[in-house]
Order: structure tokens, then sequence, then C-alpha cells
């Protein structure tokens, strides 16, 4: 099985809270990989071969500041915006028992290691695009009875002061699948506010506005 789909096979199997603490844990220690090992003219050289004028724009902010690999964060959440966009990734149905969150406090750490162990061994482009499809990923994919398991969409819809259980999501927000839906192909109401739910939740998590990063 592509490493990946096995990735993602797995973050289904947790509970929303549990998927989020894989993530952001093996982001987290691929970034500060990545900060001590790779060099700032290898990053400069990967910037500018993404050919985005804001992008090399924040890039030329970041290393006057001397903080060049900040924009890391960035580069990882428009990956995830873009695979979000293709839509390659469907939401599957859970098969079997839900997991619990004290079930999944024993599973959390060899999770983590596997997968942070993976990532230090790819190229820094391959690793920060690999983490950053699978979070697009996941958000797609994510079972909606595990979304919906412990009132994570009626939070949400609270959150953001809309109706808690029929609510749209931000239009700012859909524009992702606007962008990416040259065919037509945009999540159903329900589908988006799914998806909304987890980046909302995921990206409070990592202590990010949402707004910040939408796409370049």
């Amino acid at each position: 099985m592509d490493k990946l789909l096995r990735h993602l096979k797995i973050l289904n199997s947790l509970t929303v809270k549990a998927a989020m603490n894989v993530l952001y844990s093996a982001y987290s220690v691929n970034f500060d990989h990545r900060a001590k090992t790779s060099s700032v003219s290898e990053l400069e050289k990967w910037i500018m071969a993404l050919n985005k004028i804001e992008l090399s724009n924040l890039w030329l902010q970041r290393y006057k500041q001397e903080r060049p690999f900040d924009i890391l964060h960035r580069i990882y959440f428009d990956f995830k915006v873009e695979t979000m966009a293709k839509r390659k990734y469907r939401r599957q149905d859970f098969q079997g028992s839900l997991p619990t969150k004290e079930g999944d406090q024993n599973r959390i750490m060899p999770i983590v290691k596997d997968f942070g162990n993976y990532l230090v061994q790819l190229s820094l482009t391959d690793s920060i695009q690999h983490i950053a499809e699978l979070t697009g990923a996941w958000v797609l994919s994510c079972p909606e009875a595990l979304v919906r398991q412990y009132g994570q969409v009626e939070i949400v819809g609270k959150m953001i002061g809309k109706d808690p259980t029929n609510w749209q999501v931000p239009e700012k927000y859909s524009r992702i699948w606007l962008s990416g839906s040259s065919q037509g192909n945009i999540p159903e109401p329900n589908d988006m506010r799914l998806a909304f739910t987890l980046d909302y939740m995921f990206i409070g998590y990592v202590g990010e506005s949402l707004e910040t990063y939408l796409p370049i």
C-alpha cells in the first residue's frame, strides 16, 4: 500500500482529537528536523522553483527577519489547500465500533514515532508535501461518524456564530473548492461543513488563524 494511503488509513481509525495530535506531532518533529539539517540555499532554491510571487515575497521578508524556515508553515498549508481543491480523496464510511479518547491514548505515541521516522528519511520537499497532502486528505476523507462523534460540528458552528445544526461554511473558505472545481466538482453542503470543521479545529489546534492560511 502507498505510504500516504497507509498513514491516512491509520488517521481515519482514530478519534479526531487523536488524529490531530498525530498530525501536529509528526509535523512538528519534521519542521524541527528540517530547520536543523536543511540549508537556507536549499530552501530558497525550492521556493523559487515553486514560482509563486506571493510566496517569493514572503520568503524575502522571512529572510530579512532571519527566520527563513518559518516559511515552511506557509508552504505546508498551501500544499494542504491544493490537495483539498483537487478533491482526489473522498469521505469514507466508518466500519466497526468507533474509537474512544481513552482507547486512543496508548496508540498515539507509536503512530507519531512511525510517521516521524518516515518523514525524516525524505527530502525537504517530499517531507513537507507528504504531511501537507496527508492533512488535506484527512480533512476530505475522515468518516462523518468520527467528525460528529463528540459534537464537533455543532461546537464549530457555535464558534463561528452560526446555527449549530445547519450552518454554512464562510464564503471565503468555500473558494478553496471553487478554485479547484473546473468540472463542477464542488462538495455537498454537509461534506463541506465536515471538512471545514476538521480544518478549523486543526488550525486552531496548531495555534494559527484560519484567515492566515487560505490559498495564495
